[in-house]
């Protein structure tokens, strides 16, 4: 349960830095100087996700031309997932005026969505194994939560990103 949280925490965050207002700063790419903000761009992010996890898990090129187009399939399915259950609990902020009998609905509906985002991840394990050994899968899954982890600390306001991700960060 403390796993799904962390992760689910970690989309959140990695979400809200795609939300964020981008009036008066100016913007900045990967790699640049990490004494400002930088803007957050999706492309960009999936590109260097791509890199980083073909280099960790050992992809050849044929194998993540494959593998990607399914990868990105099931990041889209939960990130959907997760915009719902945003919008559940923003709704809720919105209000203000839950009853018990809401807040129980919100949470039961809340870890569903939870548990159905890893019936989802389980599901694409199997896809991906057609295209890549368990191993490989394996390496993938650890890459994709270093990958995670790195790329926070690349966006961190407070001048923590100091960490340079590799290949290409």
């Amino acid at each position: 349960m403390n796993k799904i949280l962390v992760i689910l925490t970690i989309l959140a965050m990695s979400i809200s830095a795609y939300a964020q207002p981008q009036g008066g700063r100016p913007p900045q790419r990967f790699g640049a100087d990490n004494s400002q903000r930088r803007e957050f761009s999706p492309d960009e992010y999936h590109k260097r996700m791509r890199e980083f996890i073909t280099c960790q898990a050992k992809l050849t090129p044929q194998e993540a031309d494959k593998f990607f187009p399914l990868f990105f399939e099931m990041l889209d399915k939960q990130h959907k997932l997760m915009e719902k259950q945003h919008a559940m609990i923003m709704k809720g902020k919105k209000d203000f005026n839950f009853t018990e009998a809401d807040c129980e609905k919100i949470l039961l509906l809340s870890t569903e969505m939870e548990v159905e985002s890893k019936k989802i991840e389980q599901s694409y394990y199997k896809k991906f194994h057609n295209v890549l050994s368990w191993k490989k899968v394996l390496g993938v899954r650890m890459s994709y939560e270093r990958f995670k982890r790195e790329a926070l600390n690349m966006f961190n306001p407070k001048g923590n990103g100091n960490r340079r991700m590799q290949p290409g960060f």
